[in-house]
């Protein structure tokens, strides 16, 4: 059975369409997949640099505005 060309047209579209849109849908995925870790790392990063800037304060080596000294 020959298809005619609107057939033809319409299954070539309908290809197309299917992995535009898997296609499209993977790579959204990815993107957010690595602004999550991104976000992940920077949030990670500050909570390491509180806890320094927290544990420099306490030895007394950053000045704190109480001037009250603890630690070593």
């Amino acid at each position: 059975m020959k298809r005619n060309i609107y057939e033809k047209n319409n299954i070539l579209f309908i290809v197309f369409f299917f992995v535009f849109v898997f296609g499209a849908s993977i790579q959204a995925a990815g993107v957010s997949n690595s602004i999550a870790k991104k976000a992940d790392h920077t949030y990670n990063s500050n909570l390491k640099n509180t806890a320094l800037t927290i544990s420099y304060k306490q030895m007394g080596l950053i000045a704190n505005p109480t001037g009250y000294r603890r630690g070593f």
